[in-house]
């Protein structure tokens, strides 16, 4: 901030600021004993403002000076709505903060129970003695027939197109998606609610676990087996994809929504991926759950944002 002028009346001082800040040239006015000074703020507009100086205190009541009151006025008033619009959507995030960090996790430590009471029940997908196990298992299953139809939907089995992701097969395939569940699922489930999180995910669930049965258990080394439908398949891996490109899509355009996505995990994720559809590492894995939660999430998150794009334009 710099000095360019002290001067005794305030009404010529008050034109002088105004007409610089028509200029973009904001200015300071300060009140001393020998007058009312002038400081403009940036540094580098003090030339700009030293060049105008002279040519102003020939004649301060010049006409060409008279719009400056009424424009700086204007200028002032519009600075000021974008500071308090600025400020009310610092107190919105903050808000939103304070309501994530209160809210009940209740949902997923249900999903959670469900799948560690489920994995109990059906032995993991292991054989059971009695077949009680197998019994479960094919009941939760998306269907017990290939067939594109899927006739137990259709009889009104309706649950048979969600209960495919409480399935898991061995202990790693559980504690993995448990693990992943607990962190994404816990912090969509702080931020948004538990009921909205809720519908986020029984339409992740539903896409998932029919995108899996209608693609089949493809990857690049089965490429021939895309398209050929297969029931045999379980895990809240799809669920947890969607639920990642959900808060991938959030943190890159609703920031005041309070959900982050590192990029180590975002790399990560994908690259797990990638190394799922390649199927030469790891095998039996639910590509098509993957591929299809992930993309259901990604419309789900983005969707609000291009919804306001829409609208503006």
């Amino acid at each position: 901030m710099r000095q360019i002028a002290t001067l005794s009346d305030f009404a010529v001082v008050q034109r002088l600021a105004d007409y610089l800040l028509t200029l973009d040239v904001e200015t300071r006015l300060e009140q001393a004993p020998e007058g009312w000074i002038v400081w403009v703020c940036d540094e580098d507009r003090v030339p700009q403002a030293r060049e105008v100086l002279p040519e102003f205190l020939k004649n301060p009541t010049d006409a060409r000076y008279a719009f400056a009151p009424r424009e700086a006025a204007a200028r002032r008033r519009q600075e000021e709505e974008v500071e308090e619009a600025f400020r009310k959507r610092q107190v919105r995030v903050r808000e939103r903060w304070d309501e994530g960090r209160e809210a009940p996790r209740v949902l997923t430590y249900v999903l959670v129970t469900l799948c560690v009471a489920v994995g109990l029940a059906t032995n993991l997908g292991g054989q059971s003695n009695d077949g009680q196990s197998n019994n479960v298992l094919r009941r939760l299953l998306v269907s017990e027939y290939v067939r594109p139809t899927l006739p137990e939907i259709q009889a009104g089995q309706l649950w048979r197109v969600v209960t495919p992701i409480f399935l898991h097969f061995g202990m790693v395939h559980l504690l993995f998606n448990m693990l992943m569940l607990l962190d994404l699922g816990g912090r969509v489930e702080s931020r948004i609610g538990t009921w909205r999180y809720l519908a986020i995910v029984l339409v992740i669930a539903v896409v998932s676990n029919l995108a899996q049965y209608y693609l089949g258990p493809f990857s690049l080394k089965e490429w021939r087996k895309l398209f050929e439908p297969s029931p045999l398949f379980g895990g809240m891996s799809g669920v947890v994809y969607g639920l990642f490109g959900y808060v991938w899509m959030k943190s890159r355009f609703d920031p005041a929504s309070g959900l982050q996505m590192s990029a180590s995990t975002v790399v990560i994720l994908m690259a797990w991926l990638a190394i799922g559809l390649t199927g030469f590492l790891v095998e039996a894995i639910a590509n098509g759950a993957h591929a299809g939660g992930l993309i259901v999430g990604l419309v789900i998150g983005y969707a609000p944002h291009l919804w306001q794009r829409l609208r503006r334009d």
